[in-house]
């Protein structure tokens, strides 16, 4: 059984498209569970309406990672998420975390990754050329955004998807990957994707996956800002509009895949 981990930090927008899509899609047997950062009453009811009445096992928590900025609250979470798979769930046998603007768009996509895991120790998405540097030195090893593991190969290293604290800066699940990457690992490989549907879609940064040349998946990167870099504040409304139309623009591509 797959256990999928989200992050939610203001991004209950995504979460009805992310839950139809496995439910619909997914191929194999899977729990999600969603640790929500955000701390804001309104949108931790919105995230779990969002996920209400799907049919799907779906656990919502509310988890504060205190005195902790930027990146920092994302690996808290992960690290809650990984801790409470290996405290509860010992049947499970792989972990699936992605960014809530991480979209898969191949029919059975867990299917295809459970038989990549066969001969690998993770599966996923690598970096976009450019984001190196918080990437490390092994760009090309799949990155938390969108990573599949074994349960096994994450407990034999105590796995800490933590942001370290260290110089340069590295992104969430670092830790993770350096321990790993010398094991067998399968990546999709990454281009840029414009995705045209609205004011404010461009700031994303857009990466398309892909295996064999065959669409894998989709992500938006910046998908779950509150503003514009260097602008705090909510998102604005056409920004909101833009992440409606993706949402429903990555089921369709799933559904015709």
């Amino acid at each position: 059984m797959f256990i999928i981990g989200f992050v939610n930090y203001k991004s209950s927008i995504y979460m009805n498209a992310q839950i139809n899509i496995y439910k619909r899609y997914a191929g194999e047997e899977f729990k999600v569970i969603i640790a929500d950062t955000s701390l804001d009453k309104s949108e931790h009811e919105n995230l779990k309406m969002a996920v209400l009445d799907h049919g799907v096992d779906v656990e919502v928590v509310e988890f504060e990672p205190l005195g902790k900025h930027g990146s920092q609250p994302h690996g808290e979470g992960l690290q809650f998420i990984y801790n409470k798979v290996v405290k509860d769930y010992d049947g499970a046998e792989y972990l699936l975390i992605q960014d809530p603007d991480f979209f898969w768009v191949k029919k059975s996509f867990l299917t295809h990754i459970r038989k990549l895991l066969n001969a690998h120790e993770m599966v996923g998405g690598q970096y976009k050329p450019g984001t190196y540097g918080a990437s490390g030195p092994h760009p090309k090893a799949p990155a938390a955004f969108g990573c599949a593991f074994k349960m096994k190969s994450l407990i034999d290293i105590s796995a800490d998807f933590r942001v370290p604290q260290t110089t340069p800066r590295r992104d969430v699940g670092w830790m993770v990957r350096e321990k790993l990457w010398d094991k067998p690992y399968y990546y999709f490989k990454t281009e840029d994707a414009l995705l045209n549907l609205g004011k404010y879609a461009e700031v994303n940064l857009c990466a398309k996956y892909t295996d064999n040349g065959v669409e894998v998946a989709y992500h938006l990167f910046r998908g779950s800002f509150t503003g514009k870099p260097g602008q705090p504040g909510e998102a604005p409304a056409e920004w909101q509009e833009s992440r409606k139309r993706i949402s429903k623009y990555m089921l369709e591509k799933i559904s015709h895949s």
